[in-house]
Formats: C-alpha cells, sequence, structure tokens
C-alpha cells in the first residue's frame, strides 16, 4: 500500500505548504494587533488577581479593568474609554 503525498497532480511543481511555513511574515500571529481585555471592577478583587495572572503569565495581552464596573447587582457600569481607543 502506498503512502498518500501532498502533490496535487502537479508534475515537477513543488507541493504548496500550510501552515506557519507557508509565509512566517505573513502569519496573523505575528502581525495582528496586540489583543485587549477591558473586565469590569468588582468588590471582592477577583478582576485585579485576573489581571495579575493575565500579565505574569501572557506577555501579549493588555488586561485592565481600569474606566468600568460591577454595581451592586452585578450590572456593568462604564465611565471610561475602551482601552486603546484613540478617542
Amino acid at each position: 500500500m502506498q503512502t498518500p503525498t501532498v502533490n496535487s497532480g502537479r508534475r515537477g511543481r513543488r507541493p504548496k505548504k500550510f501552515g506557519p511555513q507557508a509565509n512566517p511574515d505573513q502569519d496573523e500571529a505575528l502581525t495582528s494587533a496586540r489583543p485587549i481585555l477591558w473586565i469590569p471592577k468588582d468588590e471582592l478583587g477577583v478582576a485585579d488577581d485576573e489581571i495579575y495572572y493575565t500579565r505574569k503569565t501572557y506577555d501579549s495581552i493588555w488586561i485592565s479593568n481600569e474606566g468600568e464596573s460591577l454595581d451592586e447587582l452585578g450590572k456593568l457600569k462604564v465611565w471610561g474609554e475602551l482601552p486603546g481607543s484613540s478617542g
């Protein structure tokens, strides 16, 4: 039994590469903007803990809880602008 090849039937041509080896300078992970997480402040400090551990673990993620919070009923209150917005 023969092992299938990636060649699509084009004689004399190399098979197309897929994944990160295809064109590294066009890889979305290298060209996309830095992710922003905007989470609400809370009375228990869960958001502060999450920010601490996310920053400690992932250098590439920007995370903040400035400009929004949860009220006593758990409803979101926003008084600031989305981090990274130009105004």
